[in-house]
């Protein structure tokens, strides 16, 4: 089966927005077995939600990424759903959204692992430098202490403004992130 998201919008008048996600059959019709139709909408927090990167998991389990708009500035946010698509135990209620410190942290692409854990790659960007910013998540959505610094590395490139739009992991457990500096 094929999955695709995206952000829902009640109106371009207001700010707020909602996770959406629609699993299709190999055929290319909506699977009613996922969410309500074929179709997941996901209210996870009470402001603006945009989901940037999906990946499947052990047991059809949708893990995605993004950003959360807090009212102040952009967290990183991940989420997992069932395969039926309903919130996983994951976070709180499903989701979580992290602060890495800096005036915007976005995740841009999500790599899940064989034992359910899951790691990011996206920016942050703090007085005006962006960096590569990557985080593992556990299978509950806690942030990982033996990876990077309590779960999170930061790699500034040194020239102004660098971020991550994609993430890999090689066969012998290594990630590879891309994107622009």
């Amino acid at each position: 089966s094929l999955v695709a998201f995206s952000s829902k919008r009640p109106s371009f008048q207001t700010f707020s927005s909602d996770a959406a996600m629609v699993r299709y059959t190999s055929s290319g019709a909506r699977d009613t077995a996922f969410g309500t139709g074929g179709i997941r909408t996901a209210d996870l927090f009470p402001l603006s939600w945009d989901v940037r990167a999906l990946a499947l998991g052990p047991g059809g389990k949708v893990h995605y990424a993004g950003m959360l708009f807090d009212g102040f500035d952009a967290d990183a946010a991940v989420g997992k759903l069932t395969a039926q698509g309903q919130k996983d135990a994951f976070g709180i209620d499903g989701a979580a959204s992290f602060d890495f410190g800096a005036s915007d942290d976005i995740a841009h692409a999500i790599v899940v692992l064989p034992d359910g854990s899951s790691v990011i790659a996206g920016r942050q960007i703090l007085q005006g430098t962006g960096s590569f910013l990557l985080a593992k998540f556990d299978s509950n959505g806690n942030r990982m202490s033996g990876f990077g610094n309590l779960g999170t590395r930061i790699h500034t490139m040194g020239i102004g403004y660098a971020e991550a739009f994609a993430l890999a992991t090689q066969p012998d457990g290594k990630f590879v992130s891309a994107g622009y500096a």
